[in-house]
């Protein structure tokens, strides 16, 4: 992972377009692993498969 004074310079560049906006990409991508993070701090029970469900969390 590069500091960010390590990074090259990135240009962006707005294209014109007449299509309807769409996407931006995946920027949720890093919720899943923040938010079972979150559960085996706060449970300390890891998290085997997703959807995280209640019966995931129970204690055994």
């Amino acid at each position: 992972m590069l500091r960010i004074d390590e990074a090259p310079l990135i240009e962006v560049h707005l294209v014109k377009s007449t299509e309807a906006r769409g996407g931006i990409g995946e920027p949720g991508t890093a919720v899943i692993p923040a938010a079972t993070n979150a559960i085996v701090a706060a449970t300390g029970k890891r998290i085997p498969k997703l959807p995280v469900n209640s019966a995931q969390l129970k204690s055994t």
